[in-house]
């Protein structure tokens, strides 16, 4: 799923970049220029993740996770710091750019938070 989701975004950056200037998701106007550099870092995220399925490895996805979690705060600290910005009852859409952020860095903390637990009992 995370895949399909983070893919969907980076193809909608990279083949409707015009997508951006609508504030439905972002509270501002992106450029093109921005739109194409959040495809691809959304992009990149997509397609470790993908290598990450194919190599099926715990340590793997669990090292990838604990990086992962260092890029969430900062970056929903940012939404949050700029909330006034947002604009929800005119773009309920722009609950999903927030909210993605926290329920994958909730999912994420648990399964590392699992994983170390995992690794203590054995």
């Amino acid at each position: 799923m995370f895949v399909l989701g983070v893919g969907f975004i980076a193809a909608v950056a990279f083949l409707r970049p015009s997508a951006g200037v609508t504030m439905r998701v972002f509270p501002e106007r992106l450029s093109h220029f921005t739109l194409r550099a959040f495809g691809a870092f959304y992009a990149s995220l997509a397609l470790s993740a993908l290598v990450l399925a194919r190599g099926r490895s715990a340590r793997a996805v669990l090292a990838y996770s604990i990086g992962g979690l260092g890029l969430i705060p900062p970056i929903t600290a940012a939404a949050l710091v700029y909330l006034p910005v947002f604009h929800f009852s005119a773009h309920p859409l722009q609950f999903a750019y927030i909210g993605a952020y926290v329920v994958v860095g909730v999912v994420t903390a648990w399964f590392i938070a699992w994983a170390r637990r995992r690794e203590e009992i054995r």
